[in-house]
Parts: C-alpha cells; sequence; structure tokens
C-alpha cells in the first residue's frame, strides 16, 4: 500500500506477480464513490429513457434507469400486471434511497440503482433480493452445499444474500457474524433514511486500504507492506476488526514509501498497465487500445516461431493471449464491450481450446462478465461490467500536442 500525490493504490500479489491493483482518488468535495448510499430527490423524469435524474448531492445528477428499481418502493398504482412505466411509478420532488452503482464517466453522472447491497468480509446482502447464490470462485460441490446448509440455518429469511469467495472453509459462526453485521449496517442505514428529510449522504463505502483488505485479506497472506504510519494504522486497526487472531506487528511491515513497489516488485508491471502494448512470454503481443463506446484487443504473433509449423505457433499465441487478457481486464479496470481480434485459426478444435481457456480465466474475475462465442470473422466479444473509469482514464490525462487523439498531423492547417 502507498500514496501518490492525490491517489492511494493498493497492489496485491501472489507469487510474485501482480494480481489487483485498487486505485482511489482523494477526490474534492463533490466527488462520489461506487458503493456510497444516498438519500436522494428526483429532479426530472424523462419518459422517452424510461429514467429518472437524481440529485444526491454531488456534482452531477445521478441516473435512476428503470431497470434499476425496486418495484414495491415506488409503485402508486398497485400494478397487477402489465407494463410498468418510470412515469406512473416516480414524480418530481420523490425522495428515494440510492446506492452508486457506477461513479461518474466523462459528461455522464453517476449510475444509480435502488437494489441496495451491502458487502461484508465472506456475505454481500441484499435487502430487496431474494434467495442464497455461492461464489462461482467456489468450485466444490461439497464445500458449496456446506455453505448453503449453513445459510439456510443462520441467514435471516428476508432478503438476498451472496456467498463470497472468502467465505470457502470458514465455521458457522464466521458466516453468521459477518451476516448480523450487514445486517445492523442495513437498520442502521434504515433509520438514518427515515429521520433525515432531504439529500443526504448515509452510507460512504469503505477506503480503498479498507476495501482491499476485506475483500483479499486470507490467513495465507505473508507480508503487509506499507509506506506510511497512517496506513499502517488503518491496516492495524481493520484486520482487528475481521481478523482478530492475526499477528498484526509480525505481518504489517512499514518501509520506504520508494521501496515498496520496488520490494513487491509491482514497478514493472505497473508500467506496463500503461502501455497499449504487451509482451507475451513467447514473443507474441496484445495491442490494447481503449476507446469511449468499446476495448478492441488485437493479438499479433510477433517473433513467436516456436510451434511445429503455422497451425501450432498460432494456436499457442492465441493460447497465451486467451490466459494474459482477463489480467489486463482486471488490472486496467476495463468495462463495458471488449472485442478480441485473435490470429486466425483453421481448426475448429482449436477456437474452442482457446474460447475455453479464456472462459476458464474470466470466471476467476470478480467483476461480472459474459463471453460470447467466436462470430463467422473470428472475433470474440466479452462485456464486462464497468464500475468506473478505467485505470489510465485515472492515472492519466491526453497528451497536449495530439490532444488525445493518437497522433500528431504532419499538415498544419491554421
Amino acid at each position: 500500500m502507498n500514496r501518490m500525490e492525490g491517489y492511494e493504490i493498493v497492489a496485491v500479489t501472489r507469487k510474485n506477480q501482480l494480481t489487483d491493483l485498487l486505485v482511489q482518488e482523494n477526490l474534492p468535495t463533490g466527488g462520489s464513490t461506487a458503493g456510497n448510499i444516498y438519500k436522494g430527490i428526483v429532479n426530472a423524469v424523462v419518459p422517452h429513457l424510461q429514467a429518472a435524474f437524481l440529485d444526491i448531492g454531488v456534482l452531477k445528477n445521478g441516473f435512476l434507469s428503470i431497470d434499476n428499481l425496486v418495484y414495491r418502493l415506488v409503485d402508486r398504482e398497485g400494478h397487477r400486471g402489465g407494463r410498468r412505466t418510470i412515469e406512473s411509478l416516480l414524480r418530481e420532488g420523490d425522495q428515494l434511497m440510492v446506492q452508486v452503482e457506477k461513479e461518474a464517466l466523462g459528461e455522464k453522472g453517476p449510475s444509480l440503482t435502488t437494489k441496495i447491497s451491502l458487502p461484508g468480509r465472506y456475505v454481500v446482502y441484499m435487502p430487496y433480493g431474494r434467495g442464497v447464490h455461492i461464489s462461482r470462485q467456489i468450485t466444490q460441490e461439497k464445500e458449496r452445499k456446506r455453505l448453503h446448509e449453513i445459510a439456510e440455518e443462520v441467514f435471516q429469511k428476508e432478503g438476498g444474500y451472496i456467498i463470497r469467495t472468502a467465505a470457502s472453509g470458514r465455521s458457522k459462526s464466521d458466516l453468521k457474524g459477518d451476516a448480523e453485521y450487514v445486517h445492523r449496517l442495513w437498520k442502521r442505514i434504515q433509520r438514518e433514511y427515515e429521520r433525515t428529510e432531504g439529500i443526504r449522504l448515509l452510507h460512504k463505502e469503505l477506503g480503498v486500504v479498507e476495501r482491499a483488505l476485506r475483500d483479499h485479506y486470507q490467513k495465507e497472506v505473508s507480508a503487509i507492506l506499507v509506506g506510511c504510519e497512517e496506513h499502517r494504522n488503518r491496516v492495524c486497526q481493520f484486520l482487528r476488526v475481521i481478523a482478530p487472531r492475526t499477528d498484526v506487528d509480525r505481518l504489517v511491515q512499514k518501509i520506504d514509501p520508494k521501496e515498496v513497489w520496488r520490494k513487491s516488485g509491482v514497478l514493472e508491471r505497473l508500467k506496463e498497465i500503461f502501455s497499449n502494448r504487451v509482451r507475451l512470454e513467447s514473443g507474441g503481443t496484445l495491442i490494447i487500445e481503449e476507446m469511449e463506446a468499446l476495448t478492441a484487443i488485437d493479438v499479433n504473433s510477433g517473433k513467436f516461431s516456436g510451434g511445429s509449423g503455422l497451425d501450432e505457433t498460432i494456436y499457442k499465441t492465441n493460447m497465451e493471449a486467451a490466459v494474459e487478457i482477463p489480467k489486463q481486464l482486471r488490472l486496467r479496470q476495463i468495462g463495458g464491450i471488449i472485442v478480441i481480434d485473435f490470429i486466425d485459426m483453421r481448426l475448429k478444435r482449436h477456437r474452442d481450446n482457446v474460447y475455453r481457456a479464456l472462459e476458464r480465466e474470466m470466471a476467476h474475475d470478480r467483476t461480472p462478465s459474459d463471453t460470447l462465442q467466436f462470430t463467422e470473422i473470428g472475433l470474440v466479444q466479452i462485456t464486462r461490467q464497468r464500475t468506473g473509469r478505467s485505470l489510465r482514464q485515472r492515472l492519466s490525462s491526453p497528451c497536449p500536442h495530439c490532444k488525445g487523439a493518437g497522433f500528431i498531423p504532419l499538415l498544419q492547417f491554421e
């Protein structure tokens, strides 16, 4: 964990490989963070968009689609069937509890939802949801069954739950305690909402340091490196809450801020993230181009000639790309539509293997996504949930010479 001018950054490594990078900007007043919960006021209802705009007290009004409404909270007319419309559900001046689903992006304000979700260490509680869902990263059927039985026994019946990956192997008392924590949190938010008039921040999502510990800390963690005393205090304090038996004095090590990235082996990987080229182990390359509407990834064989023939060379390069691309999407925090142009493969079994490898690696991603099969022209499309700006958008600014175009004209037209 380290601090740079205006930012707090947490890097997560496994076997000396960077697996996750979390960045939080120290925003001026007016910023909003995904996960924050507000009491907002409807400013405008827009029938042709089937959406409403809400003032939640930040710089830009939030956008609330009818798809993100819990109907029973706002249904004035008691529909018993038929199509609901935004104008029949909301009016200007209505007050609503909303959660930021996606941060403001460019000219767009934050995306909002009334489908509240409250993440704990092992459990995500959805007050207006239904059923128990278990993380797809918990793959052993016996463990999934055990967790489901615990949930049926100790969770409250109202609302829905997601059992997180960190719950694997945890005891009944661990899950029960975490569920009770998120229930208490929800009751507090409800009380704050009911006794407050007008716009208000009801719940602030954890800071990046605490969020990283909540989502990534396991008992197998060998060291937590921090670059300042404030971070050390925050880490120790939070660990005493979520893992009280941890020897924090041994685990949490404060070192020179300049050494945090070098000692963790992250520095070179960080530099790579800001390049649009990623070298594959065998000599091939990925070209990653982020655009407003989508991200395009091109796979090139480069100098790789390690296969026994052309088909084998192409296949091995594509297999390496299928493993690397999900890592890059996660590290770069790229969301939305991603189009991958693999090198053309003549053999169907090669295409099937590459697709399965890509799908398998995407399954390890915490962010929800869908992967579509190869198109007729050899493209693969991924849709990955976008919760905010990508890492490049957060930590870079347009070139002053080309104004973000990516090239400088040789002819001057002024």
